[in-house]
């Protein structure tokens, strides 16, 4: 918690001491790049990437209701995903967990090219280029290694400390 603030992603990294088996972070490649120096692994966070596609839409003037289905296609598939890994983490198949990983990223893939088809060009790259580093957790948990799939806690920790006694 004592990192430096508004400097360059590569110097508060370095002052972090230590290596990370995964990193969650929002959404920034940036970010993401300066952390893979000092993890193995970067799992965007989840709420970031819906909500980013949500403000896509929103910018590409897409009306609210056709902004709420694709939104609500993707939210559904992630939470299937996440279902998946909690009911293989009890019984241990995770040869389907695996299975389940290729299965949401080719849906990510049909996803990103009915976005590209329709002209919602940035939203289809957007999807396109984050797929791999929204499913990092379920590829940990194969490996035994649990991680969330938002930065939720570590956002709520720094608002603790941010209010103080």
């Amino acid at each position: 918690m004592g990192l430096s603030v508004n400097e360059d992603w590569k110097i508060t990294v370095r002052q972090f001491r230590g290596w990370a088996k995964a990193a969650v972070f929002g959404n920034a490649l940036s970010l993401c790049n300066v952390f893979l120096e000092k993890a193995f692994s970067c799992q965007v966070c989840v709420r970031y990437c819906v909500g980013d596609v949500g403000y896509y839409l929103w910018s590409a003037n897409l009306p609210k209701k056709q902004r709420d289905v694709i939104v609500d296609k993707l939210e559904t598939v992630l939470k299937v995903l996440c279902n998946s890994v909690n009911s293989r983490i009890v019984d241990g198949d995770f040869e389907r967990l695996k299975w389940g990983v290729d299965w949401v990223l080719g849906g990510f893939g049909v996803f990103s090219r009915g976005l590209f088809e329709v002209g919602l060009l940035v939203v289809a790259c957007f999807v396109k280029n984050w797929a791999n580093y929204v499913v990092v957790f379920v590829r940990l948990v194969v490996k035994g290694v649990q991680i969330s799939m938002t930065d939720n806690l570590i956002e709520r920790l720094v608002g603790e400390v941010a209010k103080g006694d």
